[in-house]
């Protein structure tokens, strides 16, 4: 589990992203001489074990992926919680008499046969139309994404655009709706409906970012903890 507790930025950065020089990282930033890292092009846990070894992290992020951040620490902390509840429990368990369970005897149960006469299912035949999508996946720069995802919600059906961003997905319900995903970008969903003809053009929204020095909040360990409530005894 993680040692991060909070993160913030309460101090964004005004300075521009795009004329900072890229470095492997992220841009580096000649203003305040510091690496910019690229906390989007990260999954939440590569970004936690990050600020994990480095406290002093300057970072371009999406304010919601903060929000994801701060939420899952906050389920760490319940699942520690509930841990912590469960050992006290087992202790309290441990320290009293045991009683020996009665035996009761057991129910005979009685066993129903099948009725494989009783008539054919009445459920209606699969009468939803479906089609197959083609199109292309850009930014709203209108260049092509490859590489984005497109999947059907609720389900696993999906695919992948190819380096031109275009994308075939078949046997698609005209009812359902299609999610597209593409890192840096924001989510985007389209009603299937709207796809007029073979080559629709699905435009994704670059997600709003902040940059600045990230704030790291972290939880005290369990010894740490006991010290610090004997301190406060004495």
């Amino acid at each position: 589990m993680s040692t991060i507790k909070h993160i913030s930025i309460p101090k964004p950065c005004h300075e521009q992203w795009q004329q900072m020089t890229t470095v492997s990282d992220g841009r580096y930033c000649g203003h305040c001489c510091k690496t910019v890292v690229d906390f989007n092009a990260m999954s939440n846990q590569q970004i936690v074990t990050y600020l994990n070894i480095n406290n002093n992290a300057c970072g371009r992020i999406d304010p919601q992926r903060i929000t994801q951040l701060n939420n899952l620490s906050k389920g760490d902390e319940r699942k520690r919680n509930a841990i912590k509840r469960l050992l006290v429990a087992a202790s309290l368990m441990s320290i009293l008499p045991f009683f020996k369970a009665e035996a009761k005897p057991l129910h005979k149960m009685e066993q129903v046969e099948p009725d494989f006469n009783s008539g054919q299912s009445n459920m209606p035949a699969d009468t939803i139309k479906r089609i197959t999508l083609k199109g292309q996946i850009i930014g709203d720069d209108n260049l092509p994404l490859p590489g984005a995802t497109l999947q059907l919600k609720g389900t696993e059906t999906g695919t992948t655009a190819n380096t031109d961003g275009y994308f075939e997905l078949k046997d698609v319900p005209v009812s359902g709706v299609i999610v597209a995903h593409f890192i840096g970008f924001q989510t985007t969903e389209l009603p299937v409906a709207n796809f007029r003809d073979s080559n629709a053009i699905f435009k994704l929204k670059m997600q709003p970012n902040i940059m600045g020095a990230i704030v790291v909040i972290k939880r005290n360990s369990f010894p740490k903890k006991v010290w610090n409530t004997i301190k406060s005894i004495f």
